[in-house]
C-alpha cells in the first residue's frame, strides 16, 4: 500500500492541476453551461496528454511495476507520457465532480442559513 502513495499523490497533484485550468477555462468559455459535459472531459485528457508531453512526465513506469502482471512492461517515450496523460486528464474529471459537489452542498447551507 505504501509503494502506490507517492503515485497516487502525484497523479492527484498534477490532475488538480488539470481541474483548474479547465475550470479556468469554462468560467471563461461558457459561462451559460451551454457546452456540453463530453467537451470538458475531452479537453481534459487534451490538457493532461499535452502536460505530460511536453515536460515529459511519465509514470507509468513506476505504475507498472506495482504490479505483478505488468512488473517487466514498459513503455518508451511518448507512450508513457500519453499513458500518463490519459490517466491524469481522466483523474482530472473525477475531481471536477467531487469539487463540484462539495461547492453545491456549501451553496446549499449557505442558501438555506439565510433563507
Amino acid at each position: 500500500m505504501d509503494d502506490w502513495m507517492p503515485i497516487y499523490l502525484a497523479l492527484s497533484a498534477l490532475a488538480l492541476v488539470v481541474t483548474k485550468v479547465i475550470d479556468f477555462i469554462r468560467g471563461i468559455a461558457d459561462k451559460d453551461g451551454k457546452i456540453p459535459t463530453w467537451c470538458w472531459n475531452v479537453l481534459s485528457l487534451v490538457i493532461g496528454v499535452a502536460y505530460c508531453v511536453l515536460w515529459q512526465v511519465d509514470l507509468s513506469a513506476s505504475l507498472f511495476k506495482l504490479i505483478p502482471a505488468l512488473a517487466t512492461t514498459t513503455l518508451a517515450g511518448t507512450f508513457g507520457y500519453i499513458l500518463t496523460g490519459l490517466t491524469i486528464g481522466a483523474m482530472s474529471g473525477f475531481f471536477h465532480d467531487v469539487i463540484s459537489t462539495i461547492q453545491a452542498k456549501k451553496n446549499l447551507r449557505i442558501s438555506q442559513s439565510q433563507g
